[in-house]
């Protein structure tokens, strides 16, 4: 689980790749064969079979609607991965409320940014 590929240095997210082909993805996350890689930072839903199965269940938030997007993987008895995308309503008031309750650092960007739906 990564939230997205850093750089060679490791001081930074890499770029994002948009519509990533599978050999663009196996070279930014350097991953072993078989592994199945969850990760975001960008906020489209993806499932790319690579060297690895690199799945982006979607955005957490940012979005017109209050849905956090998520990826729900069962595995059968040989261990082969099967990957569902769905989403789960949450109350964006609330969310600002507890922001605001909390005195979360930045609440005002989270606000403006991440909950511009409110």
């Amino acid at each position: 689980f990564r939230h997205y590929a850093r750089t060679a240095d490791g001081t930074d997210f890499a770029p994002i790749l948009c519509d990533a082909a599978p050999a663009e993805l196996d070279a930014l996350f350097d991953s072993p064969a078989t592994a199945i890689v969850f990760h975001g930072h960008d906020h489209p839903a993806a499932d790319v079979q690579g060297r690895s199965r690199y799945v982006n269940p979607g955005s957490a938030g940012l979005w017109e609607f209050p849905l956090a997007r998520c990826a729900i993987v069962t595995l059968d008895d040989r261990w082969d991965p099967d990957v569902r995308f769905g989403s789960v309503g949450y109350n964006g008031e609330r969310v600002l409320r507890d922001l605001e309750r909390r005195a979360v650092p930045a609440r005002d960007y989270v606000a403006s940014i991440l909950l511009g739906f409110v």
